[in-house]
């Protein structure tokens, strides 16, 4: 891992930007916290500052630290004074070393890691500070703990389930630590009444959104709110679903979920799917959950949700005894694990999506898939491990190189950590695609009645402003381009009025501005298209809004008792094909989109589009090609 020297720069601009305000406090295991943390105290009228802190965490995986090794204390103090112009907190000694390894790591390999982590962990402190008078708290903990492949459950900063019994009561330390810090320092500032901090507003973007997400889940009596998404859906209040074996033909993909007589919420599968999920079960079970049990009425099984999909096993990971709730006589109604679980439903709670979520892959097969030499690579699969690969971040090379070795037509996605664990399991019930997933929730929750709203932000992607491109340099070519949501203002107003509401207590008032109801599929289709030798030149100055039409359009046609969803999953890579040919039609006429449809109408032609335009696997770019902007 090597510096980067722009990341440095703005890392020195902005500790001299926040000066006092900003805190760090050193890792302290006497008072119960083995990690550093930021906290940035708003320079406001303590009259004035919220009584919520926002919490976000290191957004980021990092290298590993060799195995038996510790960070080198040197280095560690050497990052830590460049913050001599700030507050430094100092800790007990020796706190920042956090295992009991005499092997110190290599000072300049430490020096690296410890700058990378306390830069990348500046980034919420940026995003968050316009939104006036919120103090807010970022702990500051590395990535894996272990190897990638041992560390599937286990990575530290994302509060993973193997970690997180170990990890989120030190983050619950880090609250007590930062709310005495600010109350210390308001003390007689405020009139008669004491400030006082009631309570953690939880938010993660991406890889993040499962910190904020799990947190919430694991104490939901400190959380005053949940605001994350591009990653982790949440973690749903409920202990079980039940399956109903139906024929693929019965089959009602419209209305995925529904309520029993008892309550219980149910979904649909088919023979096929339950053996495979109870297979998958069976083999993952751990010792203390329960088991797959048949149901009261014929076909119909329980499945237990564990954490962090459900909350099954939750008891396995906190003591929920002492949790009561109270009536507003102050008589208990409720304790232990039911009361857990109506806490955990009536947290303000906004999940949200970009709508070109699907940009973002990753190194996963989406789906099962009999490979060009006679394997079938199962969904969940990560190909960088079956062809012992490093390209995963570049896309295009690494789709190259699986190529070569006769695994192109495996199809790539991202998958959360939580999700490679029953891969059968979330793909049957809550769907393949992000935009199944991401419906399924938003269904579930109303049914449950949890107090949670969704969003899927219109016209932007998860991260990377373009995604695809040819060549380097000023020569670069720009695929398609997109708005990344992370840096957009309009974001930045939702987090202001989201908190807001959130400190307030008062419910989120949300209108349909800026928001659509569907990911967009276009980039999984095209990452198909490509991955069955389609030539990514033929993909330059198509708009996505173009292709997304012509897609949607397309599997109007197919749709029955098919959800729409599984039909795009459906779609040969001829079809695939002719909706790319007919976009790169649009992309040569005058009137775009309309003209090629209008002629399309009047011929009576819609179907097959090769007849009037040249295989989109023949069209070559030219070189003084003009790419024109993308919606």
């Amino acid at each position: 891992m090597m510096i980067n020297e722009q990341l440095k720069n703005e890392f020195e601009e902005d500790r001299k930007f926040y000066g006092k305000n900003l805190i760090l406090v050193k890792a302290n295991p006497d008072k119960g916290f083995n990690y550093p943390f930021y906290l940035y105290i708003p320079p406001v009228d303590p009259s004035k500052m919220k009584t919520s802190i926002i919490m976000d965490c290191l957004n980021d995986y990092e290298e590993e630290l060799p195995e038996g090794m510790r960070e080198n204390s040197k280095a560690i103090e050497t990052v830590y004074s460049m913050l001599s112009n700030n507050t430094v907190i100092e800790a007990s000694e020796n706190g920042a070393n956090t295992n009991n390894s005499d092997v110190q790591e290599e000072e300049s390999k430490s020096l690296e890691r410890v700058h990378y982590r306390m830069a990348k962990a500046m980034g919420p402190i940026n995003k968050f500070c316009h939104v006036e008078g919120f103090p807010v708290m970022v702990p500051i903990i590395p990535g894996f703990n272990g190897t990638k492949v041992e560390g599937v459950n286990q990575v530290k900063s994302q509060l993973d389930k193997d970690v997180i019994k170990e990890l989120a009561p030190q983050i619950k330390a880090m609250y007590e630590y930062a709310k005495g810090i600010i109350e210390e320092r308001t003390r007689g500032k405020t009139g008669e009444n004491e400030f006082k901090i009631n309570g953690i507003i939880n938010f993660g973007y991406s890889k993040s959104s499962d910190f904020a997400s799990n947190f919430m889940a694991y104490y939901p009596e400190l959380c005053k709110g949940g605001f994350f998404g591009c990653g982790s859906l949440g973690t749903l209040p409920l202990d079980s679903i039940t399956l109903k074996i139906v024929d693929k033909e019965s089959k009602n993909q419209s209305a995925p979920f529904y309520k029993g007589e008892n309550g219980e919420i149910i979904k649909e599968v088919t023979q096929e799917e339950f053996d495979r999920i109870s297979k998958e079960y069976n083999k993952e079970k751990r010792e203390h959950q329960k088991d797959i049990v048949e149901g009261e009425k014929e076909r119909t099984y329980i499945v237990p949700l564990n954490f962090p999909l459900g909350i099954a096993d939750i008891e396995e990971y906190r003591d929920l005894s002492e949790l009561e709730e109270r009536d507003e006589a102050g008589n208990v109604v409720k304790s232990g694990k039911e009361a857990y679980r109506e806490l955990l439903a009536k947290i303000p709670t906004k999940i949200f999506v970009s709508e070109y979520e699907e940009s973002h892959t990753g190194t996963y097969a989406y789906k099962d898939t009999p490979a060009k030499d006679g394997r079938v690579i199962q969904a969940g699969t990560d190909m960088e491990e079956v062809i012992n690969s490093t390209l995963g971040n570049d896309w295009l090379a690494f789709q190259k190189e699986l190529a070569d070795k006769n695994l192109g037509n495996v199809e790539l996605a991202g998958m959360s950590n939580r999700i490679l664990e029953s891969i059968n399991l979330v793909n049957a019930v809550f769907g393949r695609s992000v935009n199944e997933r991401f419906h399924s929730y938003r269904q579930l929750y109303e049914l449950i009645g949890a107090n949670v709203q969704t969003r899927i932000y219109k016209g932007f992607s998860h991260y990377n402003d373009s995604f695809y491109t040819i060549g380097e340099g000023e020569g670069r070519i720009i695929v398609f381009d997109s708005q990344n949501l992370w840096k957009s203002d309009y974001f930045k107003e939702n987090l202001s009025d989201t908190f807001k509401a959130f400190n307030d207590g008062g419910n989120l008032q949300l209108d349909d501005k800026g928001t659509t109801e569907e990911v967009s599929p276009v980039f999984q289709l095209c990452r198909r298209y490509l991955a069955n030798g389609g030539k990514i030149e033929s993909l330059v100055g198509l708009k996505v809004a173009d292709l997304n039409r012509l897609f949607n359009d397309l599997v109007k046609k197919k749709l029955s008792k098919e959800s729409k969803n599984r039909a795009f999953d459906e779609l040969t890579s001829a079809e695939i094909e002719s909706v790319i040919i007919r976009a790169r039609e649009a992309a040569e006429v005058k009137d775009g989109l309309e003209d090629v449809l209008d002629s399309e109408a009047r011929s009576g032609e819609v179907g097959d589009a090769t007849r009037f335009v040249k295989s989109a696997q023949q069209v070559d770019l030219p070189k003084d090609t003009i790419i024109p902007e993308t919606e």
